[in-house]
């Protein structure tokens, strides 16, 4: 994941992104990821709001498919004593974006202490 929100590679130590969360105004997503939630319904589009960030990739010029397991290590750190991160990775075209798997975690699951500020890396598999 790169500063320029594109899906990279290599990890690059000065790529940092920073949002501000808002308990009074928590991002809606509509629908789940499969029937749960009111069903699999479009989404808002890429980075729809300030505290969305999303990545995308290269476009597709041809169908592919995807095979294995998909994981994400995200390096993160907050100021707060303890902060869920949710995924998604959602199919977008034209705009619209389908999501095809979501997760969940927490600063704190693992380790139970979290000192604000520290990085942490959570993996999602």
């Amino acid at each position: 994941l790169s500063k320029d929100r594109t899906l990279e590679p290599t990890i690059k130590a000065e790529d940092t992104i920073t949002y501000t969360y808002n308990p009074y105004n928590p991002a809606p997503f509509k629908g789940g990821v499969c029937y749960n939630f009111g069903g699999v319904a479009y989404q808002d589009a890429p980075n729809s709001r300030y505290d969305i960030i999303s990545f995308m990739s290269k476009e597709f010029t041809k169908d592919a498919i995807i095979e294995g397991e998909i994981q994400v290590e995200l390096h993160c750190k907050s100021t707060a004593p303890d902060t869920c991160f949710y995924l998604r990775l959602s199919l977008v075209r034209d705009n619209k974006a389908i999501s095809l798997r979501d997760d969940i975690d927490s600063l704190c699951r693992v380790e139970k202490e979290y000192i604000p500020g520290e990085e942490r890396v959570l993996k999602f598999i």
